[in-house]
Parts: structure tokens; C-alpha cells; sequence
């Protein structure tokens, strides 16, 4: 007996049973081990600057390749737009000093300044950008680790800072 019921795509999806497609996907744990060597990983972080303007918020665009667990700060910008964050895809594929070269996966989280022209410049590098389900950040957590050491280091320098003018 068979029941013809139509649904829609997504409500196929979530009830599709299919062993053989289910056996090609790899959990994220063996996906970074056999990569490790070819994963950077970017994110921002906010500095607050206070100028004779007022009190500017700068975003700081970083990356850290994985493997090595070197650093690279792309750029700071008050206006992070998308042709700023093109010319940060230049920079970091340039000839001269590509901090990507090795890099085949670049996992970013689904912040809307890493846009559809920002990944596909990436892929144009032969760069696979891997954006990260919402609200994992364990998933990038060498990159949430860096801007926890950042800021702490700025609270610790201010605390100091703080003590000597005391």
C-alpha cells in the first residue's frame, strides 16, 4: 500500500533516510584531523577607541592558521563594507606575502560581512570558505581563544596602567 502525501522540500529533507548519503559525512573532529595542516580560521574583534570624534568602535579582522596557530591581523577598519573586505581577500592571497598559501578552508561564522562576493573571491583562490552553523562558536575556538587573550591582555595592560598612575 503506498501513501502519496505531498510535502515541501525542506520536510522531505529533515525525513530523508538515505544510509549511502549518510555514510559520506564526516564529523567535524575528522574533518579538522585530516585537514589540519590546510584550516585557517577568521573572525573580528571590536576595539573602542575614544577620539575627538567621540567614542569610535574600530573592527579588527584577524586570521589564524590552525597548524601553526600564527596570527595574521588583516586589517582595522571603522566601516567594515565589502570593498574593504575584498581588498582584505587580496592582501591575504597576494603574490608577495600570501598568509593564506597553504590554506585550502578558511571557517568563518555567518557574520554578514564575510558576503557571498567575500567567500566567492575566496573559492577564485582555490580557498573553500566553511561557514560555521549559528551560534557554535566551540567550532572556531582558536579564533575565539585569540580574541579572549586579546582582550584580556587589553584589561590586564589597563589594569597596569591604572596601578602606575595610582
Amino acid at each position: 500500500m503506498r501513501c502519496h502525501i505531498k510535502v515541501n522540500q525542506s520536510t522531505a529533507v529533515m525525513f530523508d533516510d538515505d544510509e549511502h548519503e549518510r555514510g559520506k559525512r564526516t564529523s567535524w573532529s575528522t574533518f579538522r584531523k585530516a585537514h589540519w595542516d590546510s584550516i585557517a580560521a577568521t573572525d573580528f574583534f571590536t576595539v573602542e577607541v575614544f577620539t575627538l570624534r567621540g567614542l569610535v568602535t574600530y573592527y579588527v579582522l584577524f586570521v589564524v592558521d590552525l597548524a601553526s596557530r600564527a596570527v595574521k591581523i588583516a586589517g582595522v577598519t571603522s566601516h567594515p563594507d565589502e570593498v574593504w573586505m575584498m581588498q582584505m581577500v587580496r592582501n591575504l592571497t597576494d603574490a608577495e606575502e600570501p598568509f593564506l598559501r597553504h590554506t585550502r578552508f578558511l571557517i568563518m561564522d555567518r557574520d554578514t560581512k564575510y558576503s557571498a562576493a567575500f567567500r566567492a573571491a575566496l573559492t577564485r583562490e582555490r580557498i573553500e570558505p566553511i561557514r560555521l552553523p549559528p551560534r557554535s562558536p566551540n567550532l572556531n575556538a582558536y579564533a575565539e581563544r585569540f580574541v579572549r587573550s586579546v582582550k584580556t591582555g587589553v584589561y590586564r595592560a589597563d589594569g597596569l596602567l591604572q596601578q602606575i598612575i595610582a
